[in-house]
């Protein structure tokens, strides 16, 4: 059920419409704004944006612990639940194959990464809202076993 929005400031819109005489999303439907509306509802009643937001530095703070004397990870990043792991060679420098590589193990051990950035070298982890930290504690422990095995 495909839902959309578009949220602006006032004069970005003011400048949009000199532009343009068309300015919706989907077009209104009912059915729609009540899914998304009980969506909402449920991000609220469960408090997810908290929970996101506690999950995601607890997984980050983790991380970092497990990657401190693995020479391959520059750099652990993110916001909320979204990390990014950046992977480098001896030398430093990117290494999407080696990047790829993780993500293919990870997937063995049955998490789905994917590689980002601009040299392909940063491990993306993007798991859903509902993410817990007995999650992430799985998460940590197979990424843990990864790195041995790496």
């Amino acid at each position: 059920l495909p839902l959309s929005a578009v949220v602006s400031s006032h004069s970005n819109v003011a400048a949009f419409r000199k532009r343009s005489r068309y300015f919706n999303t989907f077009a209104s439907s009912p059915l729609q704004a009540s899914v998304g509306i009980a969506v909402l509802d449920e991000i609220e009643q469960q408090n997810l944006r908290e929970s996101s937001a506690a999950v995601g530095q607890y997984l980050r703070k983790e991380l970092e612990g497990l990657v401190a004397g693995h020479d391959a990870i520059a750099e652990v990043r993110g916001c909320g639940l979204f990390a990014g792991i950046e992977w480098v060679n001896a030398e430093g420098e990117a290494d999407a194959q080696g990047a790829a590589r993780v993500s293919n193990l990870m997937k063995d051990k049955g998490f789905l990464l994917s590689n980002a950035g601009s040299q392909g070298n940063v491990i993306k982890l993007r798991p859903p809202l509902v993410f817990k930290q007995t999650h992430a504690d799985r998460f940590l422990s197979a990424f843990q076993t990864m790195l041995k095995e790496y």
